[in-house]
């Protein structure tokens, strides 16, 4: 039977004795996390290549339409995916920055999988995958990309899994899409200019993304420009496809593949530095060959929902199982958060409009300094045009219901 056990993150935690001990079977999980990648670019990519190992991989799937990011950038989320906190929680401002990260790691999800008799792999970058911030604990071997991971590499880490006849769970984190400019396969690095910005390689367009992050000037790219950036996103996602296609034909019904991303990208989002749709509504597919394609499109998740979804699964691989566990953590409605060095940003979102508010962050008492400033909310607005500006005088009274959202969140 089950055990349920309440930690202090007030979810509940399945636990079970390790299959490999209740009969022969056993049970493989490979989680792939492709960097940047948003719903909406995999969709048009979708769209436009029918033949793509996506649209293969669809027809055995769970799709979740309205899977969300818990923040905006890398380091916050993974914290958040492996110990189950809320941005706000763990205290990531900044990169490179381990002194003010606060987790418990024994609440690390890859324990519950040791715990249960399974070995843990996982495959990503240095940078975000250290002792210092708690992202490589309870990992029988984690392999390092350098700065980079790609789905080269990634193929022939999931190919060494996939030979494992136990209880396993395989981590993979690549970033193929994160600079669409440049291949981490073949090194082409590509010329490129921004109108008035002149980034005119890939660490100027990382500098891009730093001051969507932590600036409220408006940012623009032109038509141009990001005609050329698409351009390149395809490349690389047909690189992915190509790589992922020769995945899908060892991946046996034993073996459950779930696809998704830490955020969204940056360049397509809104002008506006606010936590857009783009940036952070992303895929969520979870794939066996013994499964029926079924998508969900009417019910919010995030991040940490698809953590339980990973624990959920050390018990059982069961279709109709996995729904019935989904419509416990559906939401009809979904907050996003991040915390940037000094800069505190929120979003909100329901099936019509999304409402954005930004304030102050004290990084050395680790308060959001939230306050009643009317200016603090930028705007609401909807999913066609998240540039539209919400007259806050009109709009006093939803504005504080908005609030009292966001503070029962924090």
């Amino acid at each position: 039977k089950n055990l349920i056990i309440e930690n202090k993150l007030n979810e509940k935690v399945y636990i079970s004795h390790p299959i490999s001990k209740l009969n022969n079977k056993y049970n493989k999980i490979v989680l792939l996390l492709i960097d940047s990648l948003s719903k909406d670019k995999l969709n048009k990519y979708m769209k436009k290549n029918k033949k793509s190992v996506f649209n293969k991989i669809l027809k055995n799937s769970i799709w979740l339409e309205k899977f969300y990011s818990i923040s905006e950038w890398t380091l916050p989320i993974i914290i958040s995916l492996f110990y189950g906190l809320k941005p706000n929680k763990h205290s990531t401002t900044q990169e490179y920055d381990t002194k003010n990260i606060n987790y418990n790691k024994k609440t690390s999800m890859f324990k519950f999988f040791k715990d249960n008799n399974y070995s843990t792999f996982g495959y990503g970058p240095l940078t975000k995958y250290n002792l210092a911030y708690g992202t490589s604990n309870y990992f029988d071997k984690f392999d390092y990309g350098g700065g980079f991971t790609n789905i080269h590499r990634a193929e022939s880490k999931i190919n060494d899994f996939l030979k494992i006849k136990s209880n396993s769970f395989l981590y993979c984190h690549i970033y193929d899409t994160y600079f669409p400019l440049y291949s981490v396969n073949k090194h082409d690095l590509q010329n490129f200019k921004f109108d008035n910005l002149h980034f005119n390689n890939n660490i100027e367009y990382n500098n891009l993304i730093s001051k969507k992050r932590d600036s409220n000037l408006e940012i623009e790219i032109s038509k141009k420009n990001k005609k050329i950036l698409d351009e390149k996103f395809e490349i690389r996602l047909k690189e992915i496809d190509q790589n992922l296609s020769k995945i899908l034909n060892k991946i046996d019904n034993k073996t459950t593949l779930i696809i998704s991303a830490d955020h969204g990208n940056y360049y397509d989002n809104s002008k506006k530095t606010i936590l857009g749709e783009n940036g952070l509504n992303i895929p969520l597919i979870i794939y066996n060959k013994k499964f029926k394609k079924k998508i969900k499109k009417k019910n919010f998740f995030n991040t940490l929902d698809l953590r339980k979804v990973l624990i959920k699964l050390i018990t059982f691989i069961n279709e109709i199982k996995i729904i019935n566990f989904l419509k416990k953590l559906k939401k009809d409605e979904i907050i996003s958060e991040s915390i940037w060095k000094d800069k505190y940003k929120a979003s909100y979102r329901n099936n019509n409009y999304s409402y954005h508010y930004t304030c102050e962050y004290d990084e050395k008492n680790k308060k959001i300094k939230f306050n009643n400033k009317i200016n603090d909310f930028l705007f609401k607005s909807n999913f066609k045009n998240e540039d539209i500006e919400l007259d806050k005088i009109k709009n006093l009274n939803l504005i504080n219901k908005f609030k009292k959202k966001i503070i029962n969140f924090i």
